[in-house]
């Protein structure tokens, strides 16, 4: 057994080695973005000082709420679909593993989607009770960087909801951005790969 994983791990040095980084990065896909989530000037900051680095940007307005020690993100609808055309919006399934979603369910007036890991049908947001209709548990990226659970509002309601403005950027990179992870002056930031 020892003999077939170290000739395994020769072949996969050897191709690494000989120009197989698009086979490499099938087999172990590496992080080409990162979102970070701030304030809105620290968000530019970011997107300033890495834009010699960056392939391509797209910043969005989200909103905060907390409530019963849950950190609660409101995302519009327009948010929400870049995020699914850029394969960031991931399905958790049963067994852990996650798959890229292609669509939500459509969003009705006055009434959010939430995605989290319990089932609820409204939240307590800072400025009273939001109706909410549970739909899975969906996360941005390869996890909650930010937030507990989030809420889709359709996107006149989102811009009427009264909470806590803050910025989200998805930055796609040149190469993986791994090496900056902790360098920026953000509130939170996640690698990700952007399809």
């Amino acid at each position: 057994m020892k003999k077939i994983v170290s000739i395994v791990l020769v072949v996969v040095i050897v191709i690494a080695g000989f120009g197989g980084k698009k086979l490499m990065d099938k087999i172990f896909p590496q992080a080409n973005g990162m979102i970070v989530y701030g304030e809105k000037q620290q968000v530019k900051d970011v997107l300033d000082k890495q834009a010699k680095q960056l392939k391509a940007s797209d910043v969005y307005t989200i909103k905060i709420s907390e409530a019963g020690g849950q950190k609660v993100m409101y995302v519009s609808q327009a948010t929400i679909d870049g995020l699914i055309q850029k394969k960031l919006l991931m399905k958790v399934k049963e067994d852990g593993t996650t798959e890229a979603v292609v669509s939500l369910p459509p969003v009705s007036k006055g009434e959010g989607l939430l995605f989290a890991k319990k089932e609820s049908d409204k939240i307590n947001g800072n400025n009273g009770a939001l109706a909410v209709k549970y739909e899975g548990n969906l996360i941005i990226g390869d996890g909650r960087a930010y937030a507990d659970e989030f809420v889709v509002l359709e996107n006149a309601h989102w811009s009427s909801l009264q909470e806590t403005e803050k910025t989200m950027a998805v930055l796609k990179f040149n190469k993986n951005p791994e090496k900056l992870m902790g360098t920026f002056e953000v509130e939170t930031q996640q690698l990700v790969n952007i399809k």
